[in-house]
């Protein structure tokens, strides 16, 4: 995403500063941005119908944040007002494009890298230092699923408190946070004395009988002495049973074949 506002606001002209009431020159100046940080290095072409210029990102004394410059008004580029513009970024594998137009003063355009060709984190430090569980335990088994709203949700298996729990968070857009109050810590939406073993979460499409956007969460569980499956789902601001019994004693198996719910053997 590009910053709303940029670091420092760039000056309009070529000699870093801006004259009162006139300008030196045509400039072209601009951040390079890899998500929300500017870079430095980066080779950025600016092109027009007679030739290119090609400077590169650094600090300078218009600002501490690494930019470009480029006179417009220098050869071969000769640009004049309404000349059309193609600015092109390379910075290692990663590559922008953009079109722009010759404006009557100074200008400063802003170029974002593509991130499409790359995986990201969904929030800062979702895939480094304590991930989305923020936990001291191991946690695992996982599952994601997403809702129609875009909402993401993820649930896993956490020994953080001593015997396995599960444990549920959802991505809002802008954190990961909670899905009800206790649903990352402690006993989870689990709540039971036995261990967790493996875990399944889904979010309702809407089509009859599923209520939109509810989700629902599944997981072995061994409170009973056996292997069985239990289920919640989300609903009323609250993690509830899905019918009497399903998240305790035999759960939604009540006589599994051999005292085993199936793919319970191993946890």
């Amino acid at each position: 995403m590009l910053a709303d506002t940029p670091p420092v606001p760039l000056p309009r002209d070529c000699d870093d500063v801006t004259p009162p009431g006139r300008l030196a020159s045509c400039c072209l100046y601009g951040y390079v941005y890899d998500g929300a940080t500017t870079v430095t290095g980066a080779l950025v072409t600016v092109e027009s119908p007679t030739g290119s210029l090609t400077a590169t990102t650094r600090s300078g004394v218009a600002s501490t944040e690494p930019y470009y410059r480029i006179d417009l008004t220098a050869d071969p580029l000769s640009a004049t007002v309404g000349m059309p513009l193609t600015i092109t970024v390379v910075y290692g594998s990663l590559r922008a494009q953009r079109a722009w137009t010759v404006q009557a003063s100074g200008q400063q355009v802003d170029v974002g890298l593509q991130l499409s060709d790359r995986w990201q984190e969904i929030g800062e430090g979702s895939a480094s230092q304590g991930g989305i569980s923020q936990n001291d335990g191991y946690s695992g088994p996982v599952d994601i699923a997403a809702g129609p709203d875009g909402s993401i949700y993820v649930a896993w298996v956490d020994n953080t408190i001593g015997n396995k729990e599960v444990y549920v968070k959802r991505w809002n857009g802008e954190i990961w946070e909670e899905v009800g109050a206790g649903s990352a810590f402690g006993e989870g939406i689990s709540d039971n004395s036995g261990d967790a073993g493996r875990v399944s979460i889904a979010v309702a499409p809407g089509t009859a009988p599923f209520e939109e956007g509810i989700p629902y969460v599944a997981w072995t569980d061994t409170t009973s002495g056996l292997g069985r499956i239990y289920v919640r789902r989300f609903i009323s601001e609250t993690w509830q049973v899905v019918g009497a019994g399903s998240a305790s004693g035999a759960g939604v198996i009540s006589d599994p074949p051999n005292g085993h719910s199936h793919g319970t053997q191993q946890m």
